[in-house]
Formats: structure tokens, C-alpha cells, sequence
């Protein structure tokens, strides 16, 4: 059957409109995203954030995110989408120290009915095809088609919920969290947090382990290690100012800290190329 032939079958099954001037509306107060940002990110960020943007996090290596008082683990073949103005940080879920991920960036006016209604969500392989138009769509500024792009595929990923890898944090580590987070490039120790949270050091590393799965002094250690590399790939600053900038009193402490995690030194490592 030609496909004109079959277009006319399937219109002949069509009923005639009770109203001649009324047809289907669209959802109520419903818009497009805009404003958007599409961008590779390999570093992870020691601050915590918080800005009135969606952000779309499709990570290519274990990456860990944790969102208000949320710890969500995840993998290649996942999303996770976060709403205005919702904190978070995160960091590697691996012993690599990348956190290698594609990011979407969005506006919208207010909730939309195409939005999922869960954090984290199942890559389909519908999905990913369309990830594929829409990076194409960005690289030549097709705004139009860019936007119809995203607002199907976050449509898809509303029907693909995932209920797992979703940990509760307490009130005491999310503290925690914020506390490093804001504190990270400052001569931090376990001593300052607990007195700042009103607790003793050894319940908080107690609690801390227990939600985290890793100690307060590795986790530090974790983040200066990738404000370190990010910055020594990433920036001009002077080997010393790193070091004061990832919270070390001296070069001497500060080199002899990277060398034991990397087995190179700093000004090795920066001359690194980034794969």
C-alpha cells in the first residue's frame, strides 16, 4: 500500500468535530525548555551548588551525587535530574578520580507535566537516540528543534524510574557534607566539624562512615585530591597557590600528599595530558 493510500485509510476512521472552532489545547501553562546549556564536565566540584536552573547529569563513569539530604549512586546508563535551586555536590564513585558526565542545563517558567517524577532514571535505548539528535541539534544551534529535543527526552525518562541506589542521609551528615563543601580549600580537620555541628568527633565519624561508606579523612582527602587535579589541569596558578587553595599550610606538605595518592608529583602530573 502506497503511503498516501494508507494515510487516507487511516483518516477515514477520523469522526467529524462536535465544534468547528475548538480542537485539543495543549497542557496548561505549558512551555518548552529554554536557556539551554549542553557540556561535557570530567572534574568533580568540591563546592557545594545550588543555582534556580534543571540540570540533567548523564554520567559516563560511577559518579555519586548527594542532593539535600539524598545519596544517589550512580552508573553509565542513568540520569539524574535535579530541580532549581535543590544543593548538591558530588564525587567519583570510583577509585578513579573523574567524574566524567554529559550535562543539560535548563530553564522552564514553572512544573511540567513531560518532567519525571523521580531524581534518578533508566537511559532507554529510545533515550539515547535521541540524546544523539539533540547534542547534534546544540553543536548547530538549532534552538527550535534543540528544545523539542529535550522535551521528549525528559517525556521518555519520566516512564523510566529508578527506584534504587537512593540512600537517606541523616541531618548530621548533610551538615557535614555542606561544612566540607564550604570549607574544603581551609586547613580543615574532624575537631572543627564536630565543634561546629555540637558533637563529639568520634560520634560524628560514627554517623559519617555509616551514611557515607567511607571516613571523614578519606572523604576530605577525596575532595582535596580533585580540587587539586582540577585545578593543576585547568588553571594557570602557581603550584603554591594550589596548595593553599586545596587547603595546605606548605608546598612540601601539599606535593608529598599528591605524590603519595598519584605517584607523581604535581608539576608531573600537570604536564599530563587530560585523556
Amino acid at each position: 500500500m502506497k503511503v498516501i493510500d494508507f494515510l487516507k485509510s487511516e483518516s477515514e476512521k477520523l469522526e467529524l468535530p462536535e465544534n468547528y472552532y475548538h480542537g485539543l489545547y495543549l497542557p496548561e501553562k505549558f512551555a518548552l525548555p529554554d536557556s539551554i546549556l549542553v557540556f561535557f564536565s570530567r572534574w568533580g566540584v568540591s563546592e557545594e551548588q545550588y543555582h534556580g536552573r534543571y540540570q540533567l547529569v548523564i554520567p559516563f563513569a560511577p559518579v555519586i551525587y548527594c542532593v539535600e539530604k539524598f545519596r544517589y549512586e550512580l552508573q553509565p546508563g542513568m540520569g539524574l535530574l535535579l530541580a532549581p535551586w535543590q544543593k548538591h555536590n558530588h564525587l567519583p564513585g570510583s577509585e578513579n578520580i573523574l567524574c566524567e558526565r554529559l550535562l543539560i542545563t535548563f530553564e522552564l517558567p514553572c512544573q511540567q507535566y513531560y518532567l519525571p517524577d523521580s531524581h534518578l532514571v533508566e537511559l532507554s535505548d529510545k533515550a539515547e537516540n535521541i540524546l544523539t539528535e539533540l547534542l547534534e541539534c546544540y553543536r548547530e544551534r538549532r534552538t527550535v528543534e534543540l528544545a523539542w529535543h529535550l522535551t521528549e527526552l525528559l517525556k521518555e525518562l519520566s516512564g523510566k524510574s529508578v527506584e534504587v541506589n537512593e540512600q537517606r542521609l541523616s541531618e548530621l551528615t548533610a551538615g557535614t557534607l555542606g561544612l566540607i563543601a564550604k570549607n574544603i580549600r581551609n586547613a580543615l580537620d574532624i575537631q572543627f566539624l564536630a565543634d561546629s555541628l555540637g558533637i563529639s568527633a568520634s560520634h560524628l565519624r560514627m554517623i559519617f562512615r555509616k551514611d557515607m561508606g567511607v571516613s571523614i579523612g578519606k572523604y576530605i582527602s577525596e575532595q582535596r585530591m580533585i580540587l587539586a587535579c582540577m585545578l593543576l589541569q585547568n588553571s594557570d596558578l602557581s603550584i603554591l597557590q594550589i596548595a593553599e587553595n586545596c587547603g595546605f599550610a606548605s608546598i612540601c606538605a601539599f606535593s608529598h600528599f599528591f605524590k603519595n595518592k598519584t605517584g607523581v608529583s604535581p608539576a608531573e602530573f600537570r604536564k599530563t595530558p587530560v585523556s
